[in-house]
């Protein structure tokens, strides 16, 4: 499976969607059409366990990287054992929330992960226990999302945590903590990614970062985001389903 910090810092562009739709053909579609990842979005959706369990193991037959935003840290061991290629906790504010967040998705010596004997990749691939205990802090991708004032104020402690991987932003919740509520292209937003995009790469993170229009990511791209997503599954299905019907009323 690739390794999308390894990318990013080798500066290859990645290119990722956000999946709402709790079907598991979207992990499918996604890797056909060529997206370099696909990140859950657990956080607004209420994806079943079933759905979850089927999503991943797909992932995991396709060599594809599913993450996962998270709705809360409450059902996190469940979430861990069907291993996904990165966990993302939104609207990190302190050092403190970092730290908690990192000491349950990282083994020690970085954290405290719950030592799980029958995870997938353990069950299903060829590490033993100690092989999968070594190289499961590397593979599995720690994301902290800054979405508010304080996170920014704190960003630098936030990002000096050990255990911490990649660092994104949050527009619409950014937006409504500035006062500028929906305003997602107000120059002000820019200013905030650009802060944690440049502190991010000054503490040796990765940036990942929500961008949908070719120029944005060109300048995102400038200040060392390699690793995007581009999109929703259901916007884009929306917007696919009416230009068709469009087409065929012009007939």
């Amino acid at each position: 499976m690739i390794n999308l910090m390894e990318r990013s810092r080798q500066g290859i562009l990645s290119l990722g969607l956000y999946v709402t739709i709790p079907q598991p053909q979207m992990v499918e579609m996604a890797k056909l059409c060529g997206y370099d990842f696909a990140r859950l979005d657990a956080e607004h959706v209420n994806f079943g366990a079933e759905t979850l369990r089927e999503m991943f193991r797909i992932a995991r037959l396709l060599d594809f990287p599913l993450q996962i935003r998270l709705g809360s840290m409450e059902n996190l061991d469940p979430i861990l054992a069907l291993e996904p290629a990165a966990v993302m906790a939104p609207d990190i504010r302190t050092k403190e929330a970092a730290r908690k967040l990192v000491h349950g998705t990282k083994f020690f010596p970085l954290g405290q992960r719950g030592m799980y004997a029958f995870t997938d990749a353990i069950r299903f691939g060829k590490n033993s226990r100690a092989e999968y205990l070594t190289s499961a802090n590397e593979r599995l991708h720690t994301i902290v999302q800054i979405e508010s004032r304080e996170g920014l104020e704190n960003l630098e402690e936030i990002v000096s945590v050990p255990g911490i991987d990649m660092v994104s932003s949050g527009k619409a919740d950014l937006s409504q903590a500035l006062g500028i509520p929906g305003k997602t292209t107000d120059p002000r937003i820019a200013e905030a990614e650009e802060q944690i995009v440049k502190t991010t790469v000054k503490a040796g993170k990765v940036p990942t970062l929500f961008a949908e229009s070719p120029e944005r990511i060109r300048a995102l791209q400038k200040l060392g985001v390699s690793c995007f997503i581009v999109g929703f599954d259901c916007a884009l299905c929306m917007t696919a389903m009416r230009e068709r019907l469009e087409w065929i009323r012009k007939l």
